[in-house]
């Protein structure tokens, strides 16, 4: 650990008890906020979920920013940094590198024009929580504690600090580039037969909501196309990627025709990052002007409810996964590196110097090169300069209209709403009070022409790009299903040939397929029903490699490796239970066979980049239709059959298991690999806070292929269910807790009901402190 951070940590635990304190936030009295318009009331109850009850939705969001910044300022402070290439200022040298990959997306730049062409309801939202937070700033009697450690003073916010909080997110949910490079380089290294086959459209696990003509999937490439016989062994290591994480989530919704009251309801479980404190931060708004009222989750940082109800509709999100990066080869010319071929001619690349800010050093120069596209942001495998094209980058194709979202009062302006809204891409779906249901996928859907997206191209030839937005009749939606349900999981969604002008980085179906199944196993649903099966565990998925387990070691003695998983597989219960041996077992054996079975296929594209790894989330219809059909000249080299490759991979994956944990061996249960590991972010760096500051590790039950996705650090960032006629009987919880002061009783008292899977109320409990913010007389 560097000496610099000994010392910040010293200086951190000498911190007086009554410094630390200082920083808690206000609950009780009075305190002058001179931007209001009328008095403010802010009640809290036991877990500090406040409820704030104002004259106008614009002074509930000022006092929304007041309890933001009291109770979560330096995540707020460390999400706009992030996205502004800022975080150095503070933090130091050891996060440069991540300052200057974020610097290039000008995120700053961005987020200032975004504000700047926000119409005057939503220009009048940020400011007010812009006076709000920095209100609540200043009402505290000492910094939050972190900026002691850092040395620093907390930046007063501003408008536009709101957009590159969103910004933050973005980047979260959309990733669609690295796929695009790596497929490209599959494309430029692989026949184009054996890519189709590596990268199929279509599982049997596929649950999409309009389904269309079902297209046979790619055969399997013949020996004419690759035989593997020809080949020497490959031995590339970490080059497929099995169940990479997919930042996504789980949302239903149930009409009120197939509820036991009549009522329709959404459930919704967000899978994200699971830090301490959460991402997320749960609010009650009420405003007399028009009789609001709002409640569910906000997102620290930003302005009203993300997701949650108003009373009147409902609505949740699941990233839906479609693609919004495009990587654009740049051709430079032959005999001058400062020009570039457009579809006019040669053109200068523009120089842009950016300076970023470094906390006890000297500032760094940061150059860029900036196309009519955007700026350089990499080089594909030939080292031809790449642009990243991505709607979050223009500010024609961002806006912050989900906050019309709290007024919003049927089914049919709530989906026109959640299409309006160009924030990161969702799958939104929408409950009313009337019992009827939604779905609409959200964001700016680019309408892309003269490629396909699915690998960088070239823009130099005239036809080729972005041609504004699709049209609106492209654009997902189902009103009124006549089945009653609609469900999403980062899925396709929608019919191959449509789902191809949306995107290609869609998740395997297990999620969507299994909550389609457990929603039509009961004619009528309750709150409770859905809880359940946001907590279901069962993983088909893994069926497969239970049965090929069995096969391999059939006749195997009880006391070796093979014999001792077919013992525990034989008795699994078919989920991802923490107590389970066997699930551990197939977990390691059905990724050691995804990479035994593609590194041999994918080797080639490892020789033409270095860098190359193999994403695609669909990849399990293609490995099991090698294990079923088991062709000969794709049998991975050094095995003298299908028979002996495959026991021999499970054999050394087991045998890998043991080596990993020889106390235990086969018999260690997966809980005692997946425990939780909800840390704050400081102490990667400074592990001797990891008592005071994270969560006490657990072990988990959930997979991400099950509907209860949980690994140590990614899943479930919220589970809840409401339906707008009757908020009283939703639920809504959170891991760690409201506050993100550690000192703070609400740091992490909401944990021990997320963890359980218990149902905490959607609605705040009984008051327990009541603080008043007043304007200038």
């Amino acid at each position: 650990m560097p000496l610099t951070t000994l010392l910040a940590g010293a200086v951190l635990a000498a911190a007086p008890f009554q410094d630390i304190t200082d920083s808690l936030p206000r609950t009780t009295g009075e305190v002058l906020v001179p931007s209001l318009r009328a008095p403010v009331d802010i009640t809290r109850d036991e877990l500090g979920i406040p409820v704030i009850r104002a004259v106008t939705l614009a002074d509930a969001c000022r006092a929304q920013g007041f309890v933001h910044a009291q109770d979560r300022f330096f995540q707020m402070d460390a999400s706009r940094r992030l996205a502004a290439g800022r975080l150095a200022e503070i933090a130091g040298r050891s996060v440069l590198d991540l300052d200057r990959s974020n610097r290039r997306y000008r995120f700053a730049q961005v987020a200032r024009e975004v504000v700047a062409r926000a119409p005057a309801h939503v220009r009048e939202l940020l400011d007010a929580y812009t006076d709000g937070v920095n209100a609540g700033l200043a009402d505290l009697e000492a910094p939050p504690p972190v900026y002691a450690f850092l040395r620093v003073e907390p930046e007063p916010w501003r408008p536009e600090d709101s957009m590159l909080v969103n910004a933050s997110m973005f980047s979260v949910l959309n990733h669609n580039a690295s796929l695009e490079r790596s497929l490209g380089v599959l494309h430029e290294a692989l026949p184009p037969e054996l890519v189709a086959f590596l990268t199929p459209e279509m599982t049997e696990f596929d649950a999409p909501l309009i389904a269309g003509v079902r297209p046979q999937p790619p055969p399997v490439p013949g020996p004419e196309i690759i035989d593997l016989r020809q080949r020497g062994q490959a031995s590339y290591e970490d080059l497929v990627e099995t169940d990479a994480v997919v930042i996504g989530s789980n949302n239903w919704a149930v009409a009120g025709s197939r509820a036991v009251h009549g009522g329709a309801m959404i459930a919704n479980d967000p899978h994200l990052q699971v830090t301490a404190p959460g991402i997320w931060y749960r609010s009650e708004l009420e405003w007399l002007r028009n009789g609001g009222r709002a409640a569910g989750l906000s997102l620290p940082g930003s302005p009203g409810i993300v997701i949650g109800s108003n009373g009147r509709v409902a609505w949740g999100f699941t990233n839906s996964q479609a693609d919004f990066q495009d990587l654009v080869v740049i051709e430079v010319h032959p005999n001058d590196r400062t020009r570039y071929r457009t579809p006019e001619g040669w053109e200068p690349f523009e120089e842009i110097v950016e300076m970023i800010a470094v906390a006890g050093e000297r500032p760094r120069k940061l150059t860029l090169r900036k196309t009519r596209w955007g700026i350089v942001t990499g080089v594909d495998a030939e080292k031809r300069p790449l642009v990243l094209k991505w709607t979050a980058l223009d500010p024609e194709m961002i806006n912050f209209r989900i906050l019309d979202m709290h007024h919003a009062a049927t089914l049919a302006e709530a989906l026109d709403i959640a299409a309006g809204w160009y924030g990161p891409s969702q799958n939104c779906v929408v409950a009313d009070r009337e019992g009827r249901i939604g779905w609409v996928v959200s964001g700016y859907l680019p309408k892309r022409v003269g490629f396909d997206g699915r690998t960088p191209v070239s823009w130099a030839r005239p036809g080729v790009g972005w041609d504004g937005p699709l049209d609106e009749a492209m654009r997902p939606r189902i009103v009124d299903p006549p089945e009653g349900i609609l469900y999403t999981a980062n899925n396709r969604t929608v019919d191959v040939a449509w789902a191809r002008t949306l995107g290609n980085g869609w998740a395997l179906g297990a999620r969507a397929s299994r909550i389609a199944e457990l929603l039509r196993a009961k004619p009528k649903l309750s709150e409770a029903d859905m809880l359940a099966i946001q907590l279901d565990t069962r993983v088909e998925v893994f069926d497969f490699y239970a049965m090929l387990i069995l096969e391999m070691s059939a006749g195997s003695p009880a006391e070796s490796r093979l014999g001792q998983a077919r013992q525990h597989v034989s008795r699994w219960n078919g989920h991802a239970d923490a107590d389970q041996p066997a699930m551990r077992i197939l977990n390691a054996c059905r990724r050691g066979l995804h990479d035994a079975l593609v590194t041999p296929l994918v080797a080639p594209a490892r020789k033409r980049d270095a860098s190359f790894r193999f994403r695609w989330r669909r990849l399990e219809g293609t490995v099991r239709r090698l294990l079923e059909q088991r062709p000969e000249h794709l049998l991975p080299p050094g095995h003298e059959s299908w028979y002996a490759f495959i026991r021999a991979t499970i054999d050394k994956t087991l045998a890998g298991l043991i080596q990993r944990a020889p106390e235990d061996g086969l018999d260690r249960v997966w809980g005692a690999d997946n425990m939780s590991a909800v840390r704050h972010p400081l102490t990667q760096a400074l592990p001797a806070f990891g008592a005071m500051l994270d969560m006490p590790a657990a072990p988990l039950s959930g997979h991400q292929l099950a509907v209860r996705v949980a690994t140590p650090s990614y899943g479930a960032s919220t589970r809840m269910v409401v339906g707008p006629s009757r908020p009283g009987s939703g639920y809504l919880h959170i891991p760690a807790g409201q506050s993100g002061h550690p000192m703070s009783p609400h740091y992490r008292d909401s944990h021990p009901a997320w963890l359980a899977g218990e149902p905490t109320p959607f609605t705040a409990g009984r008051t327990r402190s009541r603080l008043r913010l007043v304007p200038r007389q």
